[in-house]
């Protein structure tokens, strides 16, 4: 948290496992839904999610000038990563005329690999200045990405259903360079197009393999 008044930037480190995202929507529509004509990436779910807070609504009493801001700066930066990260997509959002959670339908498409250097803290002085170069670094990314900066999916939950109390589970899972298919009992080699295909609606939960110096990139 970065303060308004003097600048000091305080951290807070918490240690997790998973990272659980809002999927960025646009306004809805006359109907109530919201479409849009491309996809969403998981990158954009994850730019959102480090992406620069100000606490506007929220007085924030800085602990080295010991004053309170009224646009204190806050953002998430990841400082290391496990060997295993999961990403959480929020698939589900309140509906206060329903009294319920509601099924967020979005599209998010996935790569099978991911660059998680935009998102991971770096020595910028300015908390704004930081979100501006790696929002332009993270734009930039190019297809091919360098092994020691990669994670590799190796798991999609999927949840089949309209509302968070029902539905039903399914799940993608990469054994070796192999893809698997798990629903209930029955247990099928797929594609990585079809767990591209088949995941965009309704991922719920990605798992991926950070890879090492030692881990080539197919």
């Amino acid at each position: 948290t970065k303060c308004s008044r003097c600048g000091f930037v305080s951290q807070h480190n918490e240690p997790t496992y998973d990272m659980v995202v809002d999927i960025p929507l646009q306004p809805a529509g006359k109907d109530g839904d919201h479409k849009r004509a491309q996809p969403l990436t998981v990158e954009e779910c994850l730019r959102h999610f480090t992406a620069v807070e100000v606490l506007a609504d929220q007085p924030y009493k800085c602990a080295h000038c010991r004053k309170a801001s009224t646009h204190a700066e806050r953002q998430i930066r990841l400082q290391t990563v496990p060997r295993y990260l999961f990403v959480v997509l929020k698939r589900f959002t309140w509906d206060a005329e329903e009294q319920d959670y509601r099924k967020v339908q979005a599209r998010v498409g996935v790569r099978e690999h991911i660059d998680l250097t935009p998102y991971m803290a770096a020595e910028v002085t300015s908390v704004t200045d930081k979100l501006q170069s790696l929002s332009r670094k993270a734009a930039a990314v190019a297809e091919e990405l360098p092994p020691e900066s990669q994670g590799r999916l190796k798991a999609v939950v999927c949840h089949h259903g309209e509302l968070m109390t029902e539905g039903h589970y399914t799940a993608y899972c990469r054994i070796g360079d192999t893809w698997w298919h798990f629903h209930d009992d029955k247990v099928q080699r797929a594609t990585f197009n079809e767990v591209r295909k088949n995941s965009s609606c309704t991922g719920y939960i990605l798992c991926y393999e950070i890879l090492d110096d030692n881990d080539a990139v197919s």
